[in-house]
């Protein structure tokens, strides 16, 4: 089988020796790693062209592929691509926030050329993505993949990022969950039937208490402290060299008088009275895949918000809560994920209201009578403690019991209608699926969050995860070579 991939290798070096036993019995073909974190011996990998991921990200080719001769995409083909696009442009505000819609769309056109050559050239049966294709080369590939025909694989972190569960399609999830689904989760498990490590998890999500996930804090440290310090002094040492850090510093001071996204919050907030019936809505921390592309259309978040207040019974509210993350990586500036106004557009609405970040997420869960987000983790510990949740996006949990998908205003308000009528989670099934999705992932990790919350070792990682992906190619059913 001839394959493509893409990022396993990126931060992980024993992700290196999967890629070294599947080339015994395929061909790895195209390989986009990031070799600025770690080197490796190419000379082991004789037939496979390597695409640095930086370059990757900046639409650049890989080294020794002439693409003069790859054509532009027909108009009659980006149509037929449009969601691809629109999905696209929104993920470029991650990295070229200030370019121009018309150089964006330039860069796009360029990169769906680009890769429909390398399509042609190389003919993969099979792409490899280490996790939900997120990045813009990524989706691009995903996408002509789709449109191809070509099998894809990809992983995603489940529960605190201590195992990975494998999809072919993020927007389908895990086959055997879906299956499950189709039977109402029927069979019914215990407790005991539960691994160790997933059966802790479990206690610990429907005891109620506070259970934060690690990679949280592992984010917040990562931007406070001596973190911040060092990444801010590397990115203003740019501004020493090229002679724009007191130009700088001056329009520093003088946006401590102006508004901010911080003072936009904190102006607007209200503490949440519990006697009221309301949906909490914590928000997503943005740029992020969870959103881009996970939500779909319900990247814009304000779309969300004023989908569920049309469909609220009246006299409930919406509690807004803003990612507690949200403002460490950009700090009180606006961004094109929380522009001037943002807030504003959500207390417009009659029956939102926007509570403080400080207030805590467990407790805001527990007096709910629903949670609704696009694809976030506390739609999770909504339906572990026994409340419904309503996503809108494509989340690992999309097929458990008590999650209800919706993206219109009609499907929001049937949920509502059920939840008036008594709606009560089913707790003997959520243990079904939560012993079926133990069965079905596995322990693993994708990045360094992963391994600071592991019990297992590099070595049985990448065993592990070589062992489902031989398993999922087994089941493809193509020739190898």
């Amino acid at each position: 089988m001839n394959l493509f991939i893409l990022g396993l290798g990126h931060v992980r070096p024993e992700q290196i020796n999967i890629v070294k036993e599947l080339q015994k019995t395929h061909h790895i073909s195209y390989w986009v790693r990031m070799e600025h974190v770690f080197q490796i011996n190419k000379n082991e990998f004789p037939n496979t062209v390597f695409h640095n991921y930086r370059d990757a990200l900046d639409g650049k080719p890989a080294s020794g592929i002439d693409d003069s001769d790859f054509e532009p995409l027909s108009q009659e083909s980006l149509i037929k691509f449009s969601e691809t696009e629109a999905e696209i442009l929104t993920m470029m505000e991650k990295k070229f926030e200030l370019w121009s819609v018309n150089q964006k769309r330039d860069f796009y056109f360029d990169l769906m050329r680009y890769w429909r050559g390398v399509f042609e050239k190389f003919k993969p049966d099979l792409i490899i993505f280490s996790d939900v294709p997120h990045e813009v080369y990524s989706f691009v590939v995903y996408a002509l993949a789709k449109d191809y025909g070509v099998k894809t694989i990809m992983f995603e972190n489940i529960f605190d990022y201590g195992r990975l569960i494998l999809f072919h399609d993020y927007k389908f999830g895990n086959d055997v969950l879906a299956e499950a689904k189709k039977n109402n989760f029927s069979e019914d498990y215990r407790l005991e039937d539960l691994s160790d490590y997933t059966r802790e998890y479990y206690k610990k999500q429907i005891s109620g208490k506070d259970e934060t996930p690690l990679y949280v804090s592992g984010y917040n440290k990562e931007h406070s402290g001596w973190n911040k310090f060092r990444r801010l002094t590397k990115a203003r040492w740019a501004f020493v060299k090229d002679g724009t850090i007191f130009e700088r510093a001056v329009k520093r001071f003088f946006k401590l008088f102006k508004s901010n996204v911080i003072k936009d919050y904190k102006k607007l907030e209200t503490p949440p009275d519990f006697g009221k019936k309301f949906i909490y809505v914590p928000l997503h921390f943005q740029p992020e895949r969870t959103t881009s592309p996970q939500g779909g259309y319900f990247v814009d978040q304000l779309l969300m918000v004023k989908t569920l207040s049309h469909a609220l019974p009246e006299g409930w509210l919406l509690y807004v809560k803003e990612h507690p993350s949200q403002w460490k990586p950009h700090g009180s500036d606006y961004t094109g994920y929380r522009y001037p106004g943002y807030y504003e557009e959500i207390i417009k609405l009659k029956n939102a209201r926007i509570v403080p970040v400080s207030t805590n997420n467990y407790e805001l869960i527990k007096n709910s009578q629903a949670v609704a987000t696009v694809t976030g983790i506390p739609g999770w510990e909504a339906i572990l403690r026994g409340k419904p949740a309503l996503i809108f996006g494509y989340s690992w949990f999309m097929q458990a019991p008590g999650v209800f998908r919706v993206q219109s205003v009609n499907d929001c308000r049937d949920v509502f209608e059920k939840i008036e009528n008594g709606y009560r989670a089913d707790m003997q099934k959520m243990l079904n699926y939560s012993v079926l999705l133990d069965k079905t992932s596995f322990e693993g990790f994708n990045d360094n969050y992963g391994r600071q919350v592991s019990k297992i070792t590099d070595e049985d990682n990448a065993s592990n995860m070589f062992k489902v992906i031989k398993s999922a190619i087994e089941k493809i059913s193509l020739p190898t070579v």
